[in-house]
């Protein structure tokens, strides 16, 4: 592949504004490390701070040549997750806090929640049935399904500590691999 084909030389190149360090030092990307490079951020858990979770990212994504279509996968998926904290774990708690970790790799993306709010288990939470015109009316309780379909992997987990760790997996769409459909990966419908 050459240097121009590799998403990797664009994002080395400055197509996108890299993550800096608080003295103004752009953050190393996965080419700088081999093993993938990881981000911490912690953010209250209020609605208002979910666009610029959103937007960070974007940021770091474009800075380490994700795809349009890995970008939104990670972006809804992190927009869903992190209301349903602030509503289900949190209840609207506005002094509480999520942590979220994002771990870069060069074929996937990690990105683990972390509250301290009332657990849910993500898994004892049927889909919605959507012929139900009182489901449908609401217009609400499609989150999990939009996550769900948007990554390849979730996992759920909450420690003796009362710590509920939330994780969601992508496969990325780059260095020659392409994902064959998120619906044919899982068995069902195909892409």
């Amino acid at each position: 592949m050459r240097d121009e084909e590799d998403p990797r030389a664009a994002a080395s190149a400055g197509s996108a504004a890299c993550p800096r360090s608080p003295d103004g030092e752009e953050v190393p990307t996965i080419l700088d490390k081999p093993n993938g490079a990881t981000y911490e951020l912690s953010i209250p858990a209020r609605i208002e701070a979910v666009g610029p979770l959103c937007a960070f990212l974007n940021t770091i994504g474009e800075c380490h040549g994700l795809t349009e279509v890995d970008l939104q996968a990670l972006e809804i998926s992190a927009y869903e997750t992190s209301l349903n904290i602030i509503e289900h774990a949190y209840g609207f708690d506005p002094e509480a806090r999520i942590l979220i970790r994002i771990s870069l790799g060069l074929r996937r993306v990690c990105i683990a929640f972390i509250d301290h709010g009332t657990g849910i288990d993500p898994e004892m939470i049927p889909p919605p049935d959507v012929r139900d015109p009182n489901v449908r009316r609401r217009g609400r309780g499609f989150g999990l399904q939009i996550i769900r379909k948007s990554v390849n992997r979730m996992r759920y987990r909450r420690l003796p500590s009362g710590e509920n760790r939330f994780f969601i997996l992508k496969e990325l769409a780059r260095n020659g691999y392409r994902d064959a459909g998120l619906f044919a990966m899982r068995g069902g419908d195909t892409a």
